[in-house]
């Protein structure tokens, strides 16, 4: 594991984090590149702070911690969405780091972590990199898991696989693994003259998310949804007990946007069905809507996340 950097502890740019349809969609419009945007760089204490390119495997991943460690409280284990890199973080790691530890990472082949050799991936090699990211920095359990988006497929197999060592979750705006079939089965089929946002949309479930190639993980991601749908679809809660509190954007995807108005309004319910059955994934679970935000909730409503990390913390303390 290479030492702390000196200076800025993040890039200048960085992806933003998306769905992954509407990843496919943008990426499509901007010749293969997701967009990027400026975003602060969360201020840390030198006394606490760890920012590594950490060695795995021969690669390198990158790795930011922030915040006390205390003994009696988890860590704060964040997860980001297709396309997004720790970054994805940056209003709240700056809020939460002066009471609580926190741990954010860039997955391989975003932000400043390396790319994968592998041509195709799934979500269970991207659970081995996180277990041995962990492992080579010296970042030890119990967790509480924050996840956006495809994060949350990330969530559901390491909690799967190192249940004891997660306590809670807290998944916003979800993109369920479950979602994607579901959103298939609800397409028409192909028909000259339709409407191209229908043409979009499929091509992004069809196309993008069997083709690793097309984003810069190398994640085969229908597989990947395969993955975590069956981790849910075991008997009895995957949560067991845990909290696992579900944050709905209140406005739609941009995916969505410009559907026919009765497809735009299964693809809504089959979205939210699927966030729903998250939640119920915990005999703790809760959903809730966050009014005013969109999918990028950590963004649009930061307090809304802050606020849920920490009523999942106190639940802790108290049990």
């Amino acid at each position: 594991m290479n030492g702390p950097k000196e200076g800025a502890v993040c890039p200048a740019r960085r992806p933003r984090p998306l769905g992954l349809v509407l990843l496919s969609v943008v990426m499509a419009a901007c010749g293969g590149n997701a967009p990027a945007s400026t975003a602060p760089s969360p201020s840390t204490s030198a006394s606490t702070e760890l920012v590594a390119d950490v060695d795995v495997g021969g690669r390198t991943m990158h790795l930011v911690c922030v915040g006390p460690t205390e003994p009696d409280e988890p860590t704060i284990l964040l997860e980001a969405g297709g396309g997004g890199d720790y970054l994805t973080w940056a209003e709240i790691l700056p809020v939460m780091q002066s009471t609580h530890r926190l741990c954010a990472y860039d997955r391989a082949g975003l932000g400043q972590s390396e790319p994968p050799a592998e041509a195709s991936r799934t979500a269970v090699d991207q659970v081995a990199d996180l277990r041995a990211l962990l492992d080579a920095a010296g970042v030890s359990g119990p967790f509480v898991i924050g996840a956006h988006s495809y994060g949350a497929t990330v969530a559901i197999l390491f909690t799967q696989a190192y249940r004891d060592e997660v306590v809670g979750l807290l998944f916003v705006d979800p993109e369920s693994p479950r979602a994607s079939a579901r959103f298939r089965d609800a397409l028409p089929a192909p028909a000259g003259g339709e409407p191209a946002s229908v043409t979009a949309f499929r091509d992004g479930l069809e196309t993008f998310e069997t083709d690793p190639s097309l984003n810069p993980e190398h994640v085969h991601l229908r597989t990947s949804f395969s993955q975590a749908a069956a981790a849910l679809d075991a008997p009895g809660p995957l949560f067991g007990d845990r909290p696992a509190v579900v944050l709905r954007a209140e406005t739609t995807p941009g995916s969505r946007a410009g559907l026919p108005a009765d497809l735009a309004t299964t693809i809504d319910e089959i979205w939210a069905a699927a966030q729903h059955e998250l939640a119920d994934e915990s005999t703790a679970g809760s959903i809730e809507t966050v009014s005013g935000a969109g999918h990028e909730i950590q963004f649009d409503r930061p307090q809304a996340v802050i606020d849920a990390l920490e009523r999942i913390l106190d639940g802790l303390a108290t049990s």
